[in-house]
Formats: structure tokens, sequence, C-alpha cells
């Protein structure tokens, strides 16, 4: 990403839509790049606010898998009883 950042500003007269897609050709694989990839933002404005809400949205998975790990470190029984039926 900073290859991108500092190539793009080198270039006159880069369009918006060019510089997007070049952009999100060079993220790796994953729901971000594929949801760009179905709803490509028209403005940085779209895209700003789609990086916002899916950098929201790996935050609280990563919560929920934390929070997930310690109640399972401090209540082993209950997932015996779960694995168990």
């Amino acid at each position: 990403m900073e290859k991108f950042s500092s190539v793009s500003i080198h270039i006159r007269d880069l369009s918006l839509n060019v510089a997007l897609t070049s952009m999100i050709m060079g993220l790796k694989l994953g729901p971000f790049s594929n949801n760009l990839c179905k709803r490509f933002p028209v403005t940085l404005d779209e895209l700003r606010a789609k990086v916002v809400g899916f950098i929201y949205m790996e935050d609280v998975t990563t919560f929920r898998e934390q929070m997930h790990e310690e109640s399972s470190k401090r209540h082993p029984e209950k997932k015996e009883k779960i694995d168990n039926g």
C-alpha cells in the first residue's frame, strides 16, 4: 500500500477511477476486496466509509473471539457438556 501511495502521488492528473481501481487490484483477496469489487466506490468518501465499516467488523469479531476464549478458560466444564451433548 505504501508503494501505491508513493507512486500515485507522483502521477499528474491521476484519474480517481484509475487510482481506486489500481488500489483495489493490489489488495489481497478477502471479504473487503470482494465487497469493493461488487459495489465499486465512486468517491474516496465512499471508500473511507467502507474501510471504517470493515475495520469495525474485524474489531468486533476479534473481541468476540477473545471473549469466547476467556470464557472457555474460565468454564471448561461448559465446553465438555456441549461437546458431549
